[in-house]
Order: structure tokens, then C-alpha cells, then sequence
């Protein structure tokens, strides 16, 4: 079966919002890849802290929560956007022959509900699935007993 939409011919004006497309992912996935690179590198930074995925002293579930659910978006974006653009750019080049204006919003809609879902999998994962007490290695036991 072959794909006929990977064929298709866009007209000039739309071959320029494809460049704008192709550039506006560009810069996305390296500003991402900054960002989850320099995350890294801070959490390297802590090497006094053996459990660097544990809230610190002070810290709120809450808190980490929301600290660890934005360092999981902004690498989950680098991780996952060269194999959603290819999606996208069918879905835009659907979008254009069926004739539907604003395609560009279109496509970002669907990108941004693509990650969102991801991030809201992460969100329910930490709230419901992630043991309030861990174990280290060294066998003493840390944590909170609820989030709070």
C-alpha cells in the first residue's frame, strides 16, 4: 500500500509554512535538549545527595512533584519530537487538501495536546503510583508517608 499524502506537491505559499513549521520544530528541540541538558548537569552537580530523585530536606510531594514533572516534559519534548514531526507534517499536509485554513494552529493544537497527554500520564503516575517511603541501598528507610 503506498502513502499518497508523502507524495503530494504543496503549492508555494504552502512550502513556505512548511519551512516556518520545520523551523519552528527546529527550535524547539534545541531549546528542549538545552534545557534537559543543563537540568542534568545540575543534578550532577549534587553529588553529597546519593538519592537525587527524592524530595530534598523541606521539600513538599508537592513541590517535587511539579519540579519533577517539568524536568519530565522538557525532555520528554526533545526525546519525542523527531518522531512526532513526521505525524505532524501529514497531518498538515492533510489538512491542506481538504482546504482548512489556519492550518499552522491546527498543528500546533495537536502537538501541544500530544505532549499535555504525556504529562498528565506523569502527573497521575506520581500522585497515585509512587511509594511514599523508599528503601536506599544502604537499607534505612526515607520519605514522607503522604504527599503534602
Amino acid at each position: 500500500m503506498t502513502n499518497t499524502l508523502s507524495n503530494v506537491e504543496l503549492p508555494r505559499r504552502h512550502a513556505v509554512s512548511e519551512r516556518g513549521f520545520l523551523a519552528v520544530s527546529a527550535l524547539l528541540f534545541i531549546a528542549s535538549t538545552t534545557a534537559t541538558v543543563a537540568w542534568c548537569n545540575a543534578m550532577q552537580a549534587m553529588t553529597e545527595m546519593p538519592m537525587a530523585w527524592m524530595p530534598m530536606c523541606g521539600q513538599t510531594w508537592w513541590s517535587f512533584g511539579a519540579s519533577f514533572t517539568g524536568m519530565w516534559t522538557v525532555m520528554m519534548v526533545a526525546m519525542m519530537l523527531p518522531s512526532l514531526l513526521p505525524m505532524l507534517r501529514r497531518y498538515r499536509v492533510a489538512l491542506h487538501l481538504v482546504g482548512k485554513p489556519d492550518v499552522d494552529a491546527h498543528t500546533a493544537l495537536a502537538g501541544t495536546a500530544y505532549f499535555a497527554l504525556g504529562d498528565r500520564v506523569v502527573r497521575f503516575s506520581l500522585l497515585n503510583g509512587t511509594p511514599r517511603k523508599v528503601r536506599t541501598p544502604q537499607g534505612s528507610v526515607v520519605g514522607n508517608a503522604h504527599p503534602g
